[in-house]
């Protein structure tokens, strides 16, 4: 099995030697088959394991039983060489509480217990400890805990597992694929991905920065703005992904913070991410270019109440849309020409859940919409 994506490899994994120098060890994992490098002394040729970390990170002691800075991640396998009441020695001067660790032939049952475990853990592509972890690391993990094997990899583990792709009621523990992503469902409508574990790392790397802006002094003399690029859907439409042009994919978040403005307030005007360019350069008092096509925001800045723009356009591949308080209208295009149409009121259809585009009454309203698509698509070619 050979896959591009990263990996770590735990404490305790077992491996084979592919070759070697002074420094580096190239090795081939045997649960997986992944290939990597680690440093020359950093193994032992003899490692028979009695015991594994049933918690997120397990305190490393020395002899003294005072904690070091060190830890071993969840499902890490130790060899006791010692024990007495309370801990076990698994390397010279290396303890670690009993309270931690279950034996090897442990088996938990429960997986909500152990992918809980990593609900407020960042997202790290490749991660698979409480440094950061990554989607399909979490299923892997509760199945490398349990001593059975599973696959590191998405790709690798909807050909491993047995799934019923057109399902559309899921149940506890079912095991749900989509590009790229993998999550296990905690009942019907729920399901535990690494999706938000990463956002509850932004938002605590969020606060990170806005601190030392104020420690350095520097929040009176900066502008801070949060924004993304594109929004996600959470089974609206039974989607988990960003790839379309439903709202939910489409809307962001977009919260200016500049000293010289009034603080908390919100406006109803539409904004798109190409309008923070010129935002950027009069917030700056330097002059805006002419090929920047966004216009500036300070306006709604200084007057919230100030409705600068109705509507606001947007593109994915071939299909283009149209946004305003009232329709959401899309077309999809091959060659120039329409090949389908969406349209939503989303006064009454939120969710956008009836496409009225080829209701013969709407036609007026498909009509006068395509015209200010095209125009707008025309004006930025």
């Amino acid at each position: 099995m050979i896959s591009e994506v990263t990996s770590q490899i735990l404490y305790g994994e077992k491996f084979k030697i592919i070759s070697k120098n002074k420094s580096w060890i190239k090795i081939k994992v045997l649960f997986d088959n992944y290939t990597g490098y680690i440093k020359n002394k950093d193994y032992t040729k003899d490692h028979k394991p009695t015991h594994k970390i049933f918690i997120l990170k397990a305190n490393i002691y020395n002899k003294q039983k005072n904690k070091t800075k060190y830890f071993l991640p969840f499902a890490s396998r130790i060899s006791m060489i010692h024990e007495n009441k309370k801990f076990i020695e698994f390397e010279k001067n290396k303890w670690i509480k009993k309270s931690d660790i279950k034996k090897i032939n442990h088996i938990e049952k429960d997986y909500l217990k152990v992918l809980k475990i990593f609900l407020k853990i960042k997202y790290l592509w490749g991660g698979k400890s409480y440094r950061g972890i990554d989607c399909s690391a979490i299923l892997q993990l509760f199945f490398y805990y349990n001593n059975k094997f599973y696959p590191r990899d998405t790709k690798d583990q909807i050909k491993y597992s047995s799934i019923n792709f057109k399902k559309k009621i899921f149940k506890k523990g079912d095991i749900i694929f989509w590009k790229g992503h993998v999550a296990m469902c905690l009942n019907s409508k729920e399901l535990i991905h690494a999706y938000y574990a990463c956002v509850s790392y932004i938002d605590a790397q969020i606060g990170l920065i806005l601190d030392e802006l104020k420690s350095q002094g520097l929040s009176n003399n900066t502008t801070v703005v949060l924004t993304s690029d594109h929004g996600f859907s959470l089974s609206e439409h039974g989607r988990w992904t960003k790839h379309n042009l439903f709202q939910y994919e489409l809307k962001i978040p977009m919260i200016i913070s500049s000293p010289k403005y009034k603080k908390n307030k919100t406006s109803e005007s539409f904004v798109e991410l190409i309008d923070l360019y010129a935002t950027f350069c009069d917030l700056a008092e330097i002059e805006t270019p002419d090929f920047v096509q966004g216009k500036s925001l300070v306006g709604n800045l200084k007057n919230p109440n100030k409705v600068s723009s109705e509507i606001a356009f947007s593109i994915w591949k071939n299909g283009e849309t149209l946004i305003s308080n009232k329709y959401y209208y899309t077309e999809w295009k091959r060659k120039g020409s329409v090949i389908d149409r969406m349209l939503y009121d989303i006064e009454n259809d939120e969710l956008q859940m009836n496409n009225i585009a080829e209701i013969r009454s709407n036609k007026s309203i498909v009509d006068s919409l395509s015209v200010i698509l095209n125009k707008h698509i025309k004006s930025k070619k």
